[in-house]
């Protein structure tokens, strides 16, 4: 019978700790205590007892995990450098509840009901229009809602400064 690979004792029937490819003898206390826990915990507690005789297996085990983390926090530089910029470019302020980043989440068009008596039949007769823009707590997802404006006052500005363009040329005050 095997011994157990972390601590050197008769190792149980049937019980194995694996870590990818590899499986591990264990006695019942060691099985109890290695079984379930992340790959790391195990791979370094057979290195630390330096009974597991395939040391070449456990080295490139370190050597690939190595490799994996690399990429897993390149991506994890990619996302948050994502996410830092999207914070950068689209908060519109902070969240009134909770102080968090408020995100502009669009315009969006809603469908009212006018009229009297509400009926199934959604038609140009009975329904209106609404234009909101959304904004959206990242933190706690409290949402608020304001009516888009209708642009009067922009246009009658642009016509303003157009008027007054016009009227420096022709040289009329």
């Amino acid at each position: 019978m095997a011994d157990c690979v972390f601590c050197g004792q008769k190792a149980a029937f049937g019980k194995a700790v694996t870590v990818g490819t590899m499986s591990f003898k264990a006695c019942a206390d060691c099985y109890g205590k290695y079984f379930g826990r992340d790959d790391k915990t195990v791979v370094d507690a057979v290195k630390a007892a330096r009974i597991f005789d395939d040391t070449a297996r456990l080295k490139e085990w370190y050597e690939d995990r190595k490799e994996s983390l690399k990429e897993e926090a390149e991506q994890l530089r990619s996302e948050i450098g994502k996410y830092d910029k999207e914070l950068k470019e689209k908060t519109v302020g902070t969240c009134p509840k909770c102080g968090g980043s408020m995100f502009n989440r669009g315009d969006h068009m809603l469908m009212t009901y006018v009229g009297g008596l509400p009926t199934l039949n959604r038609s140009a007769w009975n329904t209106g229009e609404l234009n909101v823009k959304i904004t959206a707590c990242e933190n706690c997802g409290y949402t608020e809602f304001y009516s888009v404006p209708w642009n009067s006052f922009e246009k009658i500005e642009k016509k303003r400064e157009r008027l007054k363009q016009i009227e420096e040329e022709l040289g009329e005050e």
